[in-house]
């Protein structure tokens, strides 16, 4: 263990090549933020998080199920704070948009896509959120 704890250099490297590697599989959520309490659900077609305070930016790779007919669901529940959704293309180009998102329910139509990435920008949000 002395090894271990005295080398961080090893583990750093270690560390840095996993997350090159899921990156490079597309999988994971990828934060900019400052959570607390902070619970989150992942697969590759569905995402849900539920938190005391989440502030800053939180993206991740979401795939669309060819059996929901490239729509995604979205459920926001907003007790404080504000938060906004972007869903972008593999290209970079904004899909889908939204901010002050209140506590709702809504379908984004997906068309022509396999995967897209999701950003959730949150400013002192407590609450949560769902995709599938």
């Amino acid at each position: 263990i002395f090894f271990v704890l005295k080398d961080w250099g090893f583990v750093r490297r270690w560390y840095s090549l996993f997350i090159a590697f899921t990156n490079s599989l597309g999988v994971g959520t990828f934060r900019s933020a400052t959570s607390v309490a902070f619970l989150s659900k992942e697969t590759r077609t569905y995402w849900s998080a539920s938190y005391a305070y989440l502030d800053g930016t939180i993206r991740r790779n979401f795939w669309i199920e060819s059996e929901n007919k490239g729509n995604i669901q979205i459920n926001v529940k907003t007790e404080e704070g504000t938060l906004g959704i972007e869903i972008h293309d593999l290209d970079g180009n904004i899909i889908f948009s939204k901010e002050n998102i209140g506590t709702e329910m809504f379908e984004v139509p997906i068309e022509d896509e396999e995967k897209v990435v999701i950003r959730v920008k949150a400013n002192e949000h407590k609450g949560g959120f769902v995709v599938e």
